[in-house]
């Protein structure tokens, strides 16, 4: 019962965290948190460049994908590019324009990550570092399934 409650807690204070450190920016730039967070994402994983990725790893709804990403091709910070071996895919691809954005957005995330890691010892933060990747490989299991 312990450990339930402290991981709802966690994980909805780390998200209204996450949304406390983009709020200036969300502001400076007149996006949506959709909007912000599908540019992060593309550039910390640029493999995984089409709304039906963006959408899966997020965990957001397609339909909110297509808005979000059609308000960004609009505003000039992404373009979308067929691929060659099947027209039927569209690759989203970053624009220049998005790149002023893009570092602001990783000093956000920085600072976020060391005030609230502060403290931690180097052995503390590799332990947090293995229990992470431990329980997001569980959780890919079990979504398999």
């Amino acid at each position: 019962m312990i450990l339930r409650n402290c991981m709802m807690v966690w994980a909805h204070t780390a998200k209204r965290l996450c949304g406390k450190s983009m709020e200036a920016l969300i502001k400076e730039f007149g996006l949506s948190y959709v909007e912000l967070g599908i540019l992060l994402f593309l550039h910390e994983h640029p493999q995984f460049d089409t709304s039906r990725d963006i959408a899966e790893f997020l965990m957001l709804a397609k339909s909110n994908v297509s808005t979000a990403v059609e308000n960004l091709v609009q505003r000039g910070y992404l373009k979308r590019q067929a691929d060659p071996s099947d027209r039927r895919m569209i690759h989203l691809k970053l624009m220049e324009t998005a790149q002023a954005l893009i570092k602001q957005g990783d000093k956000a995330h920085e600072q976020l990550l060391n005030q609230l890691f502060a403290g931690f010892s180097t052995e503390e933060m590799a332990q947090v570092t293995g229990f992470c990747q431990r329980l997001y490989t569980n959780a890919q299991e079990m979504l398999k399934e």
